[in-house]
């Protein structure tokens, strides 16, 4: 058996992580499988003649993730700070269509800055969700996307005039969940690279040998070949 730790992008909330390993531990070839989900980081003990790493990655993209090597820790918060300013670029002007919500130009603006929010900010969601059904699951993109989804829905269709008329539209509503969903996600990611730093620095600080002292007599050893008992 051959250990490997990988890292995995796309996961949500800890339900993905255990369909992850779920999916994985009934895979031949795999003798244990574990996700750790606040550093999105996978470590599996597999066979190498009967499975390769590729085929690893192909069960987690499967379902719905990426896979790489840990390392890249600077490269997601990057990508969230991006889609949140770009959200939050978006829905401020139409905050501010609320102000002249009378005029018909408003809601047009309105209409088209959500669109262009929920599409695109909100498109990992919808793609989540999608394969969490798929794989009949659920997680929290799930959630969040029938959240938007029903606000940004009723407001098309009131705005269209589904219901007898332009009746009240909630596009700020769908638009401003996804902007601060994108922040958080922001926030988490950056506190999660912060952290893992941390560790990274304290698991430097381990010894690297240790005494061992058996019927030989004392002597120095790597601390990685000491085990217990």
């Amino acid at each position: 058996m051959e250990k490997k730790t990988l890292s995995v992008t796309g996961m949500s909330c800890s339900a993905c992580a255990a369909r992850i390993e779920r999916e994985l531990a009934a895979t031949p070839g795999i003798g244990r499988a574990a996700v750790n989900f606040p550093l999105r980081e996978l470590t599996i003990e597999y066979d190498p003649d009967r499975i390769g790493l590729r085929d690893v990655a192909s069960v987690v993209v499967r379902l719905g993730y990426g896979i790489g090597t840990p390392g890249d820790e600077t490269v997601e918060p990057a990508s969230q700070r991006a889609w949140f300013l770009f959200s939050l670029a978006a829905t401020l002007p139409i905050m501010a269509t609320m102000v002249v919500h009378e005029h018909p130009v408003a809601g047009w603006i309105a209409f088209l800055l959500a669109t262009l929010v929920q599409f695109s900010a909100g498109l990992t969601f919808y793609r989540g969700a999608w394969y969490a059904l798929k794989n009949r699951g659920a997680n929290m993109d799930v959630l969040i996307a029938l959240g938007t989804s029903a606000a940004y829905l009723y407001s098309v269709s009131a705005f269209f005039g589904a219901f007898g008329g332009h009746g009240a539209v909630f596009f700020e509503t769908s638009a401003m969940l996804i902007t601060f969903i994108r922040l958080g996600k922001y926030l988490e990611s950056r506190a999660r690279g912060r952290a893992g730093d941390a560790l990274k620095k304290l698991l430097r600080l381990q010894a690297d040998t240790a005494r061992l002292v058996d019927e030989q007599g004392e002597r120095e050893v790597a601390a990685s070949t000491v085990r217990i008992g």
